[in-house]
């Protein structure tokens, strides 16, 4: 890998940095919350129903990606998506419920990185990440390799003053550009959601792929 190759791959990782700081200091202090609902109100039946609903596929992107998402998730309109994410960049899309507070989108950014080294993008996100500071603890970092496409990914738990969040980001190089995906919710919900929100990302593909096209592996876990 060249320099240039690899200062492409940290301004990507550095537009992701910026996206989550976005995040962190939005209204809600989270993706896909305006108005969210305290956790402390949530009923069990509905963490219970965002946890086992049924799931639809979408198809992204001019038909380029698919995802399965939770069939109650809404997607925001862009006037909702521009009052949620005050800094930062903010994502192309986000979908998700406010309660209780579970959500998922993307953000392709103009950052051109070829397949070929979206193997590494998570490790120098990672780096990236555990350098701004004790706000995030990384869980896990995993890859998923085809014929065709890598898709890397971080599992991380990431804190605000006032808040902890559970965060699934996943990369992968759509048009050459490296394409961020995120799902979250409160770490309060850990037990409940994590197994859907795993569901969420393991779906995610290429639409030129067949889908169940291989699950991500672990590169690390905590």
């Amino acid at each position: 890998m060249t320099d240039e190759e690899i200062l492409r791959l940290r301004e990507a990782a550095r537009e992701m940095e910026q996206q989550n700081d976005g995040k962190m200091n939005s209204r809600n202090g989270e993706y896909g919350l305006q108005e969210g609902i305290p956790a402390s109100l949530v009923s069990p039946d509905e963490v219970l129903t965002a946890g086992c609903g049924s799931f639809v596929e979408k198809i992204l992107f001019s038909d380029q990606i698919a995802i399965r998402l939770p069939e109650d998730f809404e997607e925001f309109s862009p006037e909702e998506i521009a009052e949620i994410y005050l800094l930062g960049n903010r994502p192309d899309m986000v979908f998700g419920k406010r309660s209780p507070r579970f959500s998922a989108g993307f953000h392709h950014t103009q950052e051109m990185i070829p397949d070929a080294y979206m193997g590494d993008f998570s490790r120098i996100a990672r780096l990236m990440l555990e350098q701004a500071g004790p706000g995030v603890r990384i869980l896990s970092e995993k890859i998923r390799e085809t014929d065709r496409h890598t898709v890397s990914a971080l599992e991380l738990v990431s804190h605000t003053i006032t808040d902890t969040y559970y965060n699934l980001m996943f990369f992968a190089s759509l048009e050459e550009r490296v394409l961020i995906g995120f799902i979250n919710f409160d770490y309060e919900f850990l037990e409940e959601l994590r197994p859907a929100a795993r569901e969420i990302m393991e779906s995610f593909r290429f639409t030129d792929e067949e889908s169940g096209t291989g699950a991500f592996g672990e590169v690390e876990e905590r």
